[in-house]
């Protein structure tokens, strides 16, 4: 991490928690097989390239949720 904040370069960081949802998930035909407990596909330079092709898949209906921004400031005073 960046000491910008602590060094007080800068007065405050807030992060703004969000998610990304898509009505076709990307792993769909992988994930079922991880929750019966196959092992994971592991990631290699050649399914990155492939994963470009894929992206550019329709991948129906996207959600975006946006979540109560968290001030570092105070998620800090908590601890």
């Amino acid at each position: 991490m960046n000491n910008t904040y602590f060094s007080k370069k800068c007065e405050e960081v807030t992060f703004i928690p969000v998610t990304i949802n898509y009505t076709r998930t990307l792993e769909g035909e992988s994930f079922p097989n991880e929750l019966t407990g196959e092992n994971k596909v592991k990631e290699s330079l050649s399914r990155v390239v492939k994963a470009f092709s894929i992206l550019a898949m329709n991948f129906g209906t996207i959600f975006l949720d946006f979540y109560a921004p968290i001030k570092l400031s105070e998620a800090l005073a908590e601890f």
